[in-house]
């Protein structure tokens, strides 16, 4: 009897070490279960952090990129502004200078107005309609060049100039259209400056 219980004593033990061995493998299985399932969730967020940096790379250049050429612009802008107050400047001058040139020309020819007063008082039509005609071409050449139609304005300029060119020496307004013309070819360049 005593063998039989020895047997079954053995046989229980054999049995709990048997269940604890079962269990403690079952552990091991689960543990490397969890750890790989954490590996994998680490590697996951390792390649996610390299994607988030390569996009935030990316990002990095295009503003670096815009920031450039915003930076562009802002120098266009103010090379721009330099070039208009310098416009504005050359215009100022331009206008003092046809203010001289219309006060020297009075001053040259108030001597000579008695003189001419006759002549002058009593003009030959086609002088008159000389005038007339150079007036007008005077203004829409200003006009053309307000409106930047710079190729009619410079053959408006050109018919000028021949029909300057064969005014009479003793016509009183010769001078002054001679200023008028020197006018206009300086506000044509000025105006083909702020253009560039």
């Amino acid at each position: 009897m005593d063998g039989g219980i020895e047997r079954d004593v053995y046989v229980q033990k054999k049995n709990i070490l048997l269940n604890r061995k079962l269990d403690i493998e079952q552990k091991i299985k689960d543990s490397e279960r969890n750890l790989t399932l954490k590996d994998q969730d680490v590697t996951n967020k390792i390649n996610l952090n390299l994607q988030r940096t390569k996009e935030l790379n990316e990002l990095a250049k295009k503003l670096e990129l815009k920031e450039k050429k915003l930076h562009n612009i802002t120098e266009e802008i103010k090379e721009f502004k330099a070039l208009l107050e310098h416009k504005k400047e050359l215009e100022r001058i331009v206008d003092r200078l046809q203010k001289r040139t219309r006060i020297y020309y009075h001053k040259l020819e108030k001597p000579h107005m008695h003189e001419t007063e006759e002549k002058a008082s009593k003009p030959l039509p086609e002088v008159e309609n000389i005038g007339a005609e150079l007036n007008s071409l005077i203004s829409q050449t200003e006009k053309l060049i307000y409106e930047k139609k710079y190729p009619e304005a410079d053959d408006r300029i050109s018919t000028l100039m021949k029909r300057y060119s064969v005014l009479d020496d003793s016509n009183l307004r010769k001078k002054e259209i001679y200023y008028h013309i020197l006018a206009l070819k300086n506000k044509m360049k000025l105006a083909l400056h702020s253009e560039h």
